[in-house]
């Protein structure tokens, strides 16, 4: 049986592979799979879909859509189509909503352990900026 988890990474390599037919269809097919993975009641089981915290799965869904926006505005920039100022404020907001779902998710931990991986990823993030 697939693994949803590499239903996953088949689709995100080959949405960076060149645009082709064969490509297209494999897509195609792998977005069916994905949401049968997500609609199904014995897969949600399985994988947990129905698990989770939903203020934490809220957040989550929040990051996807103000990173695209920020990707559509950088590349008008790049094309000296708009100024850097809204690039500028797409990137904030998109910082705004990774920090809201680090913080929900924190919050949602009930282990030690789990706070200290949160901790540790901070850290982590914090050396490469130095």
């Amino acid at each position: 049986m697939l693994d949803i988890h590499e239903v996953d990474k088949t689709i995100r390599e080959l949405e960076d592979c060149d645009t082709s037919f064969a490509t297209c269809a494999k897509l195609a097919d792998l977005y069916i799979v994905r949401k049968y993975f997500e609609t199904s009641k014995e897969m949600q089981e399985e994988y947990g879909h129905d698990y989770g915290d939903k203020k934490v799965k809220e957040e989550l869904r929040d990051i996807l859509p103000s990173y695209t926006e920020f990707c559509d505005l950088k590349k008008h920039y790049q094309m000296g189509e708009i100024t850097e100022k809204p690039v500028l404020s797409s990137l904030d907001k998109m910082c705004n909503e990774i920090y809201e779902f680090m913080e929900t998710l924190y919050h949602s931990t009930d282990m030690q352990e789990e706070r200290d991986a949160i901790k540790s990823l901070i850290t982590d993030l914090h050396d490469i900026i130095k």
